[in-house]
């Protein structure tokens, strides 16, 4: 079960190491650093549950975790198809976000499950402290926009790669 923990003061420095905040002084980090929540979760505890309505972007100060999304769409029978897919594993070594698309998906649904492989700290940033912070200070806001943009486009073309792989290796089976 989560847990909301004391919060351990972490320097501006040490956020500095996170794509989300490339670019920005100490004194533009602390804007946020006053917002962020840290959450303790065990080892296999979901974090984010995929289709779940979010409204927050998560940091991952501690720990390692592991997004997976479903292999298939969620029907109305009662005979649901659950299995998922491992994208990929992150380790706060590379000082990694996520939670990010629900701060701009219309309906803000989480669009992936993620799961703490260990015990894992988290720093959660509500997407109301978010958007307060990039619209009082704009010249902030707009180098967040800009770091968060280039991290999605990464991820985008990263899917397209990965969906080319699967439509070439379907259609070479389908020919044999």
């Amino acid at each position: 079960m989560s847990t909301v923990i004391k919060n351990k003061k972490f320097s501006s420095e040490f956020l500095k190491q996170y794509e989300i905040f490339a670019k920005l002084s100490s004194k533009q980090i602390d804007l946020f650093t006053q917002s962020i929540k840290q959450i303790q979760y065990n080892a296999q505890e979901v974090i984010i549950r995929e289709g779940e309505v979010g409204n927050s972007i998560l940091i991952l100060l501690d720990g390692e975790v592991e997004i997976s999304v479903a292999l298939t769409l969620k029907s109305d029978t009662s005979d649901l198809d659950t299995r998922e897919k491992s994208l990929i594993k992150l380790s706060s070594d590379f000082h990694p976000f996520f939670g990010e698309m629900c701060l701009f998906n219309k309906e803000d649904k989480r669009t992936a499950t993620v799961t703490a492989n260990s015990v894992c700290v988290l720093g959660r940033i509500t997407k109301g402290d978010f958007f307060k912070i990039c619209n009082s200070h704009p010249e902030i806001g707009n180098q967040v926009m800009q770091n968060i943009a280039g991290v999605i486009c990464g991820r985008l073309v990263q899917a397209n790669n990965n969906v080319l792989k699967l439509t070439t290796a379907f259609s070479l089976m389908v020919e044999s």
